[in-house]
């Protein structure tokens, strides 16, 4: 599903939402939608993304998904997000944002928006969007679920 996308500003930003969207986080739309620079914290094996609220979160305390380097460049959701974030040069707010027609980054993305920019894409790359991609995110919760449980207490 990423052959086909860009590399132009449009392109790497619908990269890292699919990547970490698709397969690495398992993010609801709202919660990538809801994502701001503050929340990103590069470290050597990936970045860690602090989730500030959540559906699954009932408590309010926020949760924190760590998104490790994957094994095939092409695939991986860390450079994809720090291509994005170069190209863009944000400096705060959000880290999804709009692009207009010109190319101009624009106010933040809804989470609806980002989920007509995962269904294009998936048009685009002529896939059937409701299988391959709920089975990508719930194989991406079970593991984030497995990593969670495997913690030790602090």
């Amino acid at each position: 599903m990423l052959a086909p996308i860009a590399t132009d500003l449009r392109g790497l930003r619908d990269r890292a939402l699919i990547l970490l969207v698709g397969w690495a986080a398992a993010l609801r739309r709202s919660e990538l939608a809801a994502l701001e620079l503050r929340d990103l914290h590069f470290e050597r094996e990936g970045v860690v993304l602090t989730i500030r609220r959540s559906k699954r979160d009932r408590e309010g305390g926020g949760e924190e998904v760590a998104v490790p380097f994957a094994a095939e460049l092409e695939q991986c959701p860390v450079p994809a997000l720090q291509a994005w974030l170069a190209a863009a040069a944000l400096a705060e707010g959000r880290v999804f944002r709009s692009i207009d027609r010109h190319g101009a980054i624009g106010a933040n993305v809804s989470g609806w928006t980002i989920g007509e920019i995962v269904k294009v894409r998936v048009e685009a790359a002529s896939l059937e969007a409701t299988s391959a991609l709920t089975r990508c995110a719930q194989d991406s919760r079970r593991r984030r679920r497995e990593v969670a449980s495997a913690k030790p207490p602090s």
